[in-house]
Parts: C-alpha cells; structure tokens; sequence
C-alpha cells in the first residue's frame, strides 16, 4: 500500500523503508527455512531471485508489473534492511 502512496502521490513522501518483505502468506515460512541453510545456500536462492525477478514474483501468484519488478529489484538490491528501499528524487 505504501508503494501505490509513493507512486501515487510522491510529493507527500520522502522515503519508504521496507520492514516486512513478504510478498504472500508463503514467504511468511520461508524464514524457518532460510534459518536451516547454510550462508552460501542463502547467497545462491537469493542469487537466483535475482535473476529472474519476473519469474520469482510469477511463481508467487504475483502479476509481474513494471512497478512490481522495479520494488522487488530495490528490496533485492538491499544490503542494509535500515536504508530506505525508495528515496524521492532529490530529497
């Protein structure tokens, strides 16, 4: 919802920060799975999200817009979860 305000009305926001980061109920259990791998499996899955964004949010039952793609490829680009994952031009 934040993403459509920002897109929506982008003089009214300075910057979103994303603190959830799950697309659908699925990726809500994806944490305990994450937890019993190791780094370097970690690094290939995400790897491979990156790869094919489209492809990831499809087969999340999530219609892979322009605005959809370009958020996941800013939270996939994210190394520090405290830095805002949209920053308005100039601000």
């Amino acid at each position: 919802m934040s993403a459509l305000v920002a897109d929506t009305h982008p003089e009214r926001v300075v910057s979103l920060l994303s603190i959830e980061g799950n697309f659908t109920l699925d990726d809500a259990f994806m944490a305990s799975r994450i937890a019993a791998m190791e780094l370097g499996e970690v690094e290939a899955m995400l790897a491979g999200f990156r790869a094919d964004i489209a492809g990831w949010l499809a087969a999340k039952g999530i219609a892979a817009g322009a605005s959809e793609i370009s958020l996941a490829r800013l939270w996939g680009s994210q190394t520090n979860p405290l830095e805002p994952c949209w920053r308005r031009p100039g601000a």
